[in-house]
């Protein structure tokens, strides 16, 4: 199974290293960059074929996020105020109203050489966790 609190931790992680300031704790407006994160490490880290992008609303505001095995991860959900947890989406599943499956993930050299490095030390990626 994956290990979902880790891909959006180290979602977060390349968007701090990359950004110019550290966001640390606002991620408004990144939800863009944080699903292209995620899809770069799907695609290239795991075994994972069930899974894609969904651009749409929640909470009627404008928003992306990544789908995988049905299974919603958002790491920036918590822009829209602290009672959303960026690891327990599943709870409030209802306020996601995907419009397409469209998107075209970013891709910036610079985050992809970061994430690269990152996984080079095999010890500190834990993309599964045992059932």
């Amino acid at each position: 199974m994956l290990n979902k609190k880790f891909i959006i931790d180290i979602t977060r992680e390349v968007l701090n290293h990359m950004d110019g300031e550290y966001l640390r704790s606002d991620f408004t407006n990144w939800c863009e960059g944080a699903t292209s994160i995620m899809h770069y490490i799907l695609s290239n880290y795991t075994e994972e074929t069930d899974f894609h992008i969904m651009s749409g609303k929640f909470k009627g505001y404008g928003h992306k996020w990544i789908v995988v095995n049905g299974e919603i991860f958002d790491a920036t959900v918590d822009q829209f105020g602290d009672d959303y947890s960026i690891y327990s989406s599943f709870l409030y599943k209802e306020l996601y109203h995907e419009e397409s499956e469209s998107f075209i993930p970013l891709v910036f050299d610079n985050w992809i050489e970061y994430m690269d490095n990152l996984f080079d030390d095999k010890e500190r990626m834990n993309l599964y966790i045992e059932e």
